[in-house]
């Protein structure tokens, strides 16, 4: 088992959990999706069990044999330890994941990235005025320290 499979008990049984039950949702066998994701039926059972970690690679394989919803997916990698509980409240905002396609889109002009990036600049700068604490950026800049 690699470093990258291994987590803590607590996070493999969570894990192990939510595997369960989604497999139980949409009426899979161990054995069946042990044949999806090329694996054994004694590999899905440990996982099930928290006898073993789990890697990002395997979540995502999981979550495409069991034809996950994007909850779903989100609740199989923060029960895996491999997302926080608050990238997975920022995940499900809906308008921090519209936000965050549009930043990314190949077609969107330097410019206005830079434009768009100010108002958010902005609303955190009215958001401080208001007296709510705002984090310093993760990972700092350059020259923060």
């Amino acid at each position: 088992m690699s470093d990258t499979e291994r987590r803590a008990p607590a996070t493999a049984s969570e894990f192990g959990r939510v595997l369960t039950k989604l497999r139980g949702q949409h009426r899979l066998k161990q054995q069946d999706l042990a044949k999806q994701i090329g694996r054994s039926k004694s590999t899905i059972s440990r996982l099930e069990s928290g006898e073993r970690g789990v890697s990002r690679e395997l979540v995502d394989e999981l979550a495409e044999a069991l034809v996950t919803t994007t909850a779903e997916r989100l609740e199989l990698l923060q029960a895996a330890g491999l997302l926080s509980e608050e990238t997975v409240a920022l995940l499900e905002e809906p308008e921090l994941t519209r936000l965050s396609r549009l930043l990314s889109q190949a077609n969107l002009l330097p410019r206005d990235r830079r434009l768009l990036l100010r108002y958010i600049e902005l609303a955190l700068e009215h958001a401080a005025a208001l007296g709510y604490v705002i984090p310093a950026p993760w990972p700092p800049e350059d020259g923060d320290s």
